[in-house]
């Protein structure tokens, strides 16, 4: 599949979808629980069910009613699985899957995409598992396109790679529930917001954790919590989307939706259109308006607390009038895609002057044309590439569009309604135009 955009200036309201990092979380944290736990407004992405497939593996039991689960949990004890565990595309389910794995004695098999296999650093955490004495294949020591553990984790002291966040999170989580006191010592913390986000959830449920400037973490142990139940809120990385699209296209957008109080990392991204010359607030009624009615600027940023921000920014740096510096980005070359590069290659597709750097890269002010794109199966290359789109001269063709669905389902209806001049094209030829 593929869709053609035309030019022109997107505006609207839009209701974001849940969170994913919160909705993942959430399962997992249920189903360790002991009893029922109720969660609202999950949301609907492969990742999601992928991650409710792989809890029930180990022992949950999940109901599903809509945007609504019915967890059963554990009680801090998961059972081995029967079956190897498929994690799809989803990063932080293999991440959090491996946390259960870690607290059972018998092997755990898991499997993902091609991504997942050849992208996604998991090797920190594999690491530590050997280091506590389990026994670790990974994927290409395997011949059958599974990861296998075998062993049950004993509390320590523990040492792990801290670059990417997952693995720093998931071995949190395990440490919780192990029997006795760890100390984790990080090396090279980054995506320190999604390090908080997980430590905001184990003080939620109960769990003593000491972080000692990101460096050292004290986990108590021996965690059993009852039952919770909660709402999930709007996503804010994939808000940044239709306000990035809105900003270079002379729109004005409202966002429903969002948490304010929400300890996702990407709200910090806001600062940064902020800073580039948007207005962006809360109203009274809790929708987030954004629009630019001057110029956008370029900024020198460092990104390593907001890294999905990386490629909108990108585009949205294009449209500045002066040049855009993003740096502490690395980390973003390990995602569902290499972002850097291809956000490099894309905008030099569409007449932008980009430099691409180890750590990210310089983008200067440039005049954009339509060109034939490719998303790269990045949901997130994907929705930055449609905001160039729209704020390009001529039209253009991205390639892989039904990969939305990983976290903004609804994004080509929304931003239809939105005024975004876009149809679908599919194998059987069919068209979808705003008029139908």
């Amino acid at each position: 599949m593929h869709c053609i955009i035309e030019p022109g200036k997107v505006s609207g309201d839009v209701y974001i979808p849940p969170s994913k990092s919160e909705t993942m979380r959430a399962i997992v944290f249920a189903a360790m629980a002991k009893g029922v736990s109720h969660i609202d407004n999950i949301l609907p992405s492969p990742d999601t069910y992928f991650m409710i497939e792989g809890v029930q593996a180990f022992g949950a039991k999940v109901k599903t009613n809509g945007l609504s689960l019915e967890i059963t949990g554990v009680a801090g004890v998961p059972t081995c699985p029967d079956h190897i565990i498929d994690v799809g595309n989803s990063g932080l389910a293999l991440r959090f899957l491996l946390s259960l794995a870690a607290l059972v004695e018998g092997e755990v098999l898991l499997t993902g995409d091609e991504s997942i296999k050849t992208r996604r650093p998991v090797k920190p955490l594999l690491e530590v598992y050997e280091r506590c004495g389990m026994e670790v294949l990974s994927f290409d020591q395997r011949q059958d396109g599974c990861m296998s553990i075998k062993g049950k984790m004993k509390p320590g002291s523990m040492l792990i790679q801290g670059e990417d966040s997952q693995p720093v999170s998931s071995l949190l989580f395990t440490a919780a529930f192990l029997k006795g006191a760890s100390e984790i010592y990080v090396l090279k913390a980054g995506e320190k917001p999604f390090v908080d986000l997980t430590v905001h959830w184990l003080e939620f449920v109960g769990a003593g954790v000491y972080n000692e400037s990101y460096r050292v973490f004290e986990v108590e142990g021996g965690l059993s919590y009852l039952g919770f139940s909660l709402k999930i809120g709007g996503d804010y990385s994939t808000a940044l989307f239709p306000i990035g699209t809105a900003l270079v296209t002379g729109g004005h957008m409202q966002v429903h939706g969002l948490n304010q109080e929400s300890m996702q990392g990407d709200r910090k991204a806001l600062d940064i259109f902020k800073e580039m010359g948007a207005t962006i607030a809360f109203s009274k009624d809790g929708a987030l308006t954004a629009m630019c009615d001057g110029e956008l600027k370029g900024v020198d940023v460092d990104i390593n607390h907001c890294i999905d921000v990386l490629p909108i920014l990108a585009v949205v740096a294009s449209f500045a009038n002066s040049k855009t510096v993003i740096r502490g980005a690395e980390i973003a070359r390990l995602k569902e895609s290499n972002r850097i590069a291809v956000m490099v290659e894309q905008l030099r597709e569409m007449g932008a002057f980009v430099e691409d750097r180890v750590d990210g890269m310089v983008i200067y002010p440039s005049k954009l044309y339509g060109a034939h794109l490719s998303g790269e199966k990045d949901h997130r290359v994907v929705m930055a590439l449609m905001a160039a789109a729209a704020g390009a001269e001529g039209n253009s063709m991205i390639t892989g569009p039904e990969v939305l669905v990983k976290t903004y389902p609804t994004a080509v209806y929304d931003f239809l309604a939105c005024g975004m001049k876009i149809s679908l094209k599919v194998k059987q030829e069919k068209r979808i135009s705003r008029n139908e």
